[in-house]
């Protein structure tokens, strides 16, 4: 339980921070591509996606690409149903 606190700990931290460097400098950080670098980082060290707000599914080709299992999570039950139809096959 312990070791589990940690890793959410963890996750947190990191998306906090994350999340603080693109709201702080979003034009700087779009303009020089490190935005990106992040996003990238991040999912390469991550074992999956937690993907909150999923809409339609619209990135499941790029998530199969990447190799990375998804968590779809999507509170609109009109929407989930149509996303539950276009992940189906990934």
């Amino acid at each position: 339980m312990k070791k589990v606190k940690h890793q959410v700990k963890k996750i947190i931290r990191d998306f906090l921070l994350t999340r603080n460097i693109l709201l702080t400098f979003p034009g700087e950080l779009n303009k020089s591509g490190f935005q990106r670098f992040l996003v990238t980082f991040y999912m390469k060290q991550s074992r999956g996606i937690l993907h909150i707000g999923a809409h339609t599914g619209g990135e499941r080709e790029f998530y199969d690409r990447i190799g990375k299992k998804v968590l779809w999570i999507e509170a609109n039950p009109n929407i989930y149903t149509i996303m539950l139809a276009n992940i189906l096959s990934y």
